[in-house]
């Protein structure tokens, strides 16, 4: 079953993930956009067999229809022991990350991440600016109309990245 994942949480375990590629994502669960998105994260995890590869997928309320069972039921249509789910309800994390990638008047959802082995989150609770990242926003957002998602160029920048470490 989902959890609540908690700002600490999420931080803990990314750092005790220091020697993998990690993928983020802040999707909405019933979002069409972030589904598609979605499906675009399994297709990276389906297509590269690796325990170097880690994902992590915060499930948060930004639609009428999110609530915790819609996010329930997306984490139940994929598991992979090497990805994390977990249900952001107060969108603490979203708004957390929406500072770091300079997002404005919005948290950060429809966002893919991608962070290089070795980067850590500091103790200063303030996450890493990605490697590398996409997303799905609307231009008054502040992130760059050039970012959009092309999951075939997630897909190789993902493979690059364990190719490199």
């Amino acid at each position: 079953m989902l959890k609540e994942l908690t700002i600490s949480d999420l931080q803990d375990q990314f750092n005790e993930s220091l020697q993998t590629v990690r993928v983020l994502s802040m999707l909405s669960p019933t979002c069409k956009e972030c589904l598609c998105g979605y499906g675009s994260v399994r297709e990276i995890f389906d297509g590269i067999d690796s325990e170097r590869l880690k994902g992590f997928l915060v499930w948060l309320p930004m639609l009428s229809g999110d609530n915790f069972s819609s996010a329930d039921w997306q984490q139940k249509a994929w598991i992979d022991r090497r990805v994390v789910h977990g249900w952001d309800f107060n969108r603490k994390i979203g708004d957390l990350f929406a500072r770091t990638l300079l997002l404005r008047n919005t948290a950060a959802w429809d966002v893919y991440l991608i962070y290089e082995k070795g980067t850590k989150w500091d103790v200063t609770g303030k996450p890493p600016k990605p490697t590398f990242w996409m997303h799905q926003l609307s231009a008054d957002s502040g992130a760059d109309p050039r970012s959009c998602l092309k999951a075939v160029e997630l897909f190789q920048k993902v493979q690059n990245l364990l190719e490199e470490n």
